[in-house]
């Protein structure tokens, strides 16, 4: 998730922006669709590794159980 986080900060930081700053300031909405497209991605890469550890954890009480 760390990595996520990084790449969202440099894919900022190369539109010249800084965390924190006011979406308003985008000058096109290109760039807004840029970023739309990141946090949507960022945020389907978490839901798979939370469904992953479910997934993990459930095998591993079938298993203790079983």
């Amino acid at each position: 998730m760390q990595i996520e986080l990084k790449l969202l900060g440099r894919l900022l930081s190369s539109f010249g922006r800084k965390k924190g700053e006011d979406i308003s300031s985008f000058n096109s909405c290109r760039e807004l669709v840029i970023l739309e497209d990141a946090l949507e991605n960022g945020l389907t890469s978490i839901r798979d590794k939370q469904n992953e550890f479910l997934r993990m954890m459930r095998k591993k009480e079938f298993i203790i159980i079983g």
